[in-house]
Order: structure tokens, then C-alpha cells, then sequence
């Protein structure tokens, strides 16, 4: 079978077409990757998200991440976590490694991730 090799030059994720025909210097997917931008700036730079490193401990009993969405500008990621009790929503700052609860809901309640 013959070996793809690419050089990432553009930045850009091409998701939609068949990797044969993904044009060269451009990327399939990337998971745990942030490209952060200068206001401005038309170019950025890219680097690795918090992937799987715990860095906050708010003892969710039967936490699960069903989600996640992640603000390059602010550098920020938000987690959409299911517990037993309640469902969160957690900001990470990735300047700062500091996790805050920004919403939380009753299993009942608006958010609803069940």
C-alpha cells in the first residue's frame, strides 16, 4: 500500500473529501489542536490543546464529556460534561491551566445531556 506523506502549510482541515483527494497541504483532522491568532491577523499558530490531563478536580460522580468547543481567540476550551446529579458546562483557560464550573444544571433542568 503506498505511504501518504503531506506537509500542513495551509492550516486548513479538509473533512469532506476522501483523503486521496485532499489536496497537498492540507489536513484530514486534528484532535487536541488550537491554532491561535493575532487580532488582525490573517495567520496563526498552532499548538496542543489540554487533551487528556486532568486539571481540575470537581469530583462529578459519573462525569462524562459528552462534548467540547474551543475558543482560539480567548484560548479557551468549554466542556459539555454529564454527571449523576447534574450536567456542567467548564471553562478551561489554557494560559492559566484553571478550570471554572461557568453553568450547572440539574439532570432535569436547561441543559439536559441525557
Amino acid at each position: 500500500m503506498a505511504k501518504l506523506q503531506n506537509r500542513f502549510t495551509t492550516g486548513t482541515i479538509q473533512k469532506d473529501l476522501d483523503t486521496r483527494l485532499t489536496p497537498n497541504g492540507t489536513m484530514i483532522d486534528a484532535e487536541n489542536f488550537l491554532v491561535t491568532t493575532s487580532e488582525g491577523s490573517s495567520s496563526g499558530v498552532g499548538k496542543p490543546a489540554l487533551g487528556n490531563i486532568k486539571i481540575s478536580d470537581f469530583n462529578i460522580v459519573g462525569a462524562k464529556t459528552i462534548g467540547k468547543a474551543v475558543d482560539s481567540t480567548n484560548e479557551k476550551v468549554y466542556n459539555f460534561i454529564c454527571g449523576d446529579a447534574a450536567d456542567y458546562i467548564i471553562e478551561t483557560d489554557l494560559n492559566t491551566n484553571t478550570s471554572v464550573i461557568v453553568l450547572q444544571s440539574s439532570t432535569n433542568g436547561v441543559l439536559n445531556f441525557r
